[in-house]
């Protein structure tokens, strides 16, 4: 039969997680199940282990050899997987299994039978322990691992569901997808369940469906019963909120789980006389309560964080921007990290618009004091660099004060202290001046450097700096919003709504202030035809009358105050040129520009003064993939702009090669050079010992 024609009766779906050995023991009870003889299934595995680690289970055969799908999920969040398999999966029903657990020969072929007599969107099969060690005999009973089990054909509640073992009917499923949010926590499974059940849905058990859940000896205790109890308390009550919000609901669970805590711990002593298993029970019964007090109070807790490093990382760092998210977020994914933000974002190099949320790490904003435009005191910084342990302290350069409480923080408790700077160039400000000393000082002792590129390293090895410890983290972040396709009659609608009739666009995207170099701009751009381009900018700051007032007598200049981050890959798409004239003043120098990335990704010609940290870095490499001019030489820049505009096969393969070289320049470079930072610094300081 033809593979485009295969329509399979159930999709086996999996969610795998560096379980090579679980996965390839699964994988041997799926191809010997019987009613692989009868129906046509298939099976769907997710690995969540972007390096691919449940691949090589995938060669086992049996009794009826079942076609088979693998596909990697890169973002580790098991509803991301769990969702890619519901997008791959093409059967009439969906059997949800886990990668630690072995199916009965008659597992499919029981749901199948159930599901032919009772009309409903799911059923659910009982889970049964299995333990892969010699255990105490206590802990076996069916009282501390094994849940309830309901009758043959019982209605189930949305919270007897789970997909460790499900057979879900595809139609009823498709509208729904599991919420990332219970991602890490636990619970995704459930929390969709229970939307399908207050939608209608209808559950239950399947009792011949029998799956045996494999126990390795390092989940075989009380700390991971105890940790499981929490867990399922915070997850429901989670739930709960979500799906009924209102303040009464919350002042009852508090009430409930306040008694219930009180009660269980005045029982507790009495129970430990009838022996280890009922002690257990009542901790777990405890547990679940206080799961449901921290729900309430929205504590956060990941029961499935991913495998990181064992380092201990404090990170210091002014604010978390849009194009700084995904970095910190693969951090942490590494490493046991810790994020300080110092900062509100409202520093003179910031325009204060875009989004300062976090993302998924563990962070926090301090709060502060703003004693001056570049001062600002965060008192509870110093408790927290001081007291809390870690094995490494990491601090940008950015605000003198944190700089120096996090340096001195290392060095009296011994630890290495990593500098992250894209300063390449002296500031010239009476204070820089004066602190000097000070900040060469914090460079030569510290035990690694991380630089945004090879301009900063060329700068510091210009200050004698050991080029051992200068590691660079090429500046990149998380393109896949500037990549959007934006097709070409988006593109001519977009021109009209603007009022844009010239043939060619050129595009400034940034803070309206001196260092940008506009005045630059707006000169070379009164030298070109005005029949010909239209100049637009976007952005928001002191410079922003002033615009205005040239624009009124401008026919081709428009400026937009403000466009949302999500939204500008569609004004990159519409630019032909885009232009960052950066000047170097006494407190600026531009560190890297990270809307040259995001402009190459919609194959803009990249234009930038020889002041633009990216084209200085690494990144932009005049004539092969951009074009760099002296900073304030407007002539030079008119010059340019003008050979882009006519000469259409020169501007086409600029515009190609920077959108080739954004496609190979990944986060992984900036990744990279932490990586390095951090091993060289443990080395440093080991050594040192």
């Amino acid at each position: 039969m033809d593979k485009k024609d295969f329509t399979p009766d159930i999709s086996i779906c999996i969610a795998t997680y560096q379980r090579p050995q679980g996965l390839r023991r699964l994988l041997a009870s799926l191809h010997n199940q019987t009613a692989a003889a009868h129906l046509k299934c298939e099976i769907i595995i997710v690995d969540n282990d972007v390096q691919g680690s449940g691949k090589p289970a995938l060669q086992i055969t049996g009794r009826a050899e079942i076609p088979l799908k693998y596909s990697i999920e890169p973002r580790q969040n098991i509803s991301h997987a769990r969702n890619k398999a519901l997008q791959l999966a093409r059967g009439k029903w969906l059997a949800f299994i886990d990668d630690d657990e072995e199916a009965e020969r008659d597992w499919l072929a029981n749901f199948w039978q159930m599901s032919r007599k009772i009309s409903a969107a799911g059923f659910f099969g009982p889970v049964l322990p299995q333990f892969e060690s010699d255990v105490r005999h206590w802990l076996k009973g069916e009282d501390c691992f094994q849940r309830p089990r309901p009758a043959d054909g019982a209605r189930l509640t949305y919270a007897q569901t789970r997909t460790s073992n499900a057979f879900i009917r595809r139609e009823c499923l498709a509208p729904y997808r599991f919420d990332p949010a219970f991602g890490r926590l636990g619970g995704s499974d459930v929390e969709l369940f229970a939307r399908m059940q207050n939608d209608g849905h209808l559950f239950f058990c399947c009792d011949g469906a029998l799956v045996r859940e494999y126990f390795p000896c390092e989940r075989v205790n009380i700390r991971w019963l105890l940790r499981r109890a929490f867990r399922g308390g915070l997850s429901y009550t989670k739930i709960r909120k979500k799906l009924h919000s209102g303040k009464g609901q919350s002042f009852n669970r508090f009430f409930k789980s306040t008694a219930g805590i009180v009660v269980f711990s005045l029982i507790l002593p009495f129970e430990s006389l009838l022996g280890r298993r009922y002690f257990v029970r009542r901790l777990q019964k405890i547990l679940v309560q206080t799961g449901h007090l921290c729900g309430i109070f929205n504590v956060k807790f990941e029961e499935y964080r991913p495998k990181r490093n064992a380092t201990r990382i404090k990170f210091i760092f002014n604010v978390c921007t849009h194009y700084r998210r995904k970095l910190f977020e693969e951090l942490a994914k590494k490493y046991d990290i810790e994020f300080l933000f110092f900062s509100a974002g409202d520093e003179n190099y910031y325009d204060g618009l875009g989004s300062k949320a976090l993302g998924e790490f563990d962070g926090r904003y301090l709060k502060g004091l703003k004693l001056a435009p570049h001062l600002r005191l965060t008192p509870g910084l110093l408790p927290l660099i001081f007291r809390r342990k870690s094995d490494i302290i990491i601090k940008c350069i950015n605000d003198p004060l944190p700089l120096l409480l996090s340096f001195v923080a290392a060095k009296i408790h011994g630890l290495p202290f990593i500098l992250w700077t894209g300063l390449w160039h002296d500031l010239q400000t009476r204070f820089h001046k004066a602190a000097w000393p000070l900040v060469d000082f914090i460079y030569k002792k510290s035990d690694a450097i991380v630089v945004y590129g090879d301009h900063v390293t060329h700068y510091l090895r210009q200050k004698s700096i050991d080029r051992q410890k200068i590691f660079p983290a090429y500046q990149a972040h998380d393109t896949t919003l500037f990549l959007h396709h934006f097709p070409a009659a988006e593109i001519e609608k977009l021109r009209s709504e603007l009022g844009i009739r010239t043939a060619k666009v050129i595009l400034f995207i940034g803070r309206l202030v001196e260092e940008k170099g506009l005045e630059t701009l707006l000169a070379a751009f009164s030298k070109l035809d005005p029949a010909e381009v239209s100049l637009l900018i976007i952005g928001a700051g002191k410079m922003e009358e002033k615009l205005r007032t040239t624009f009124k007598n401008e026919v081709n200049g428009l400026l937009l105050p403000y466009v949302e981050n999500a939204q500008l890959y569609k004004y990159y798409a519409l630019a032909d040129v885009f232009v960052l004239p950066s000047i170097t003043t006494g407190r600026f120098k531009e560190p890297w520009g990270f809307v040259v990335n995001e402009a190459m990704c919609q194959s803009c010609a990249i234009v930038l003064s020889d002041a633009v940290g990216a084209g200085q870095g690494g990144l932009i490499q005049h004539e092969i993939n951009g074009l760099i001019f002296p900073e304030k030489d407007s002539s030079a820049l008119a010059k340019i702009l003008d050979k882009l505009l006519h000469d259409e096969k020169y501007c086409r393969n600029l515009q190609h090669k920077a959108l080739q070289s954004i496609k190979n320049w990944p986060l992984e470079k900036s990744l990279a050079g932490f990586d390095a930072a951090i091993e060289f610094a443990l080395n440093r300081k080991q050594n040192s010992n």
